[in-house]
């Protein structure tokens, strides 16, 4: 068996098996089962809004991951009403859900290499806001 523990899906996401979020399905097809071993999850998706119910079916997916400590969601717009039940789940098991609101990236000159670095600067959502509709 191969452990795999973290994943980020690049603006590679598809859908999620919305009759019980049995796997995510890549754009390519490819399909991702459920992963026992998976610690962190991140959804990367610029400017892509997730529907509500493509955000719930992906915290059932999430839920269905036994190591799962973090699921992160970069530059996705997400539903405006979100399901405090939906998240709770997670939530009990101690896994953060976080939103990255937003990134910068900067470069900077080093004077004594004369080199550039990069720097880059995240705000993030402590936690993830919820509605309780």
């Amino acid at each position: 068996m191969i452990s795999i523990s973290e994943v980020w899906l690049n603006n590679c996401y598809s859908t999620v098996d919305l009759r019980g979020g049995n796997h995510l399905q890549l754009k390519s097809n490819l399909s991702i089962p459920v992963l026992t071993t998976l610690n962190n999850l991140s959804i990367w998706e610029e400017g892509r809004e997730i529907t509500s119910e493509e955000f719930t079916g992906i915290l059932q997916y999430s839920s269905k991951c036994q190591a799962l400590r973090e699921l992160m969601f970069w530059s996705c717009l997400l539903p405006p009403s979100r399901q405090a039940e939906s998240v709770s789940v997670l939530r009990s098991r101690n896994v953060k859900v976080t939103d990255v609101l937003l990134y910068t990236v900067v470069y900077n000159h080093n004077s004594s290499s004369g080199g550039l670095f990069l720097r880059t600067f995240f705000s993030f959502s402590d936690e993830l806001a919820v509605s309780r509709d």
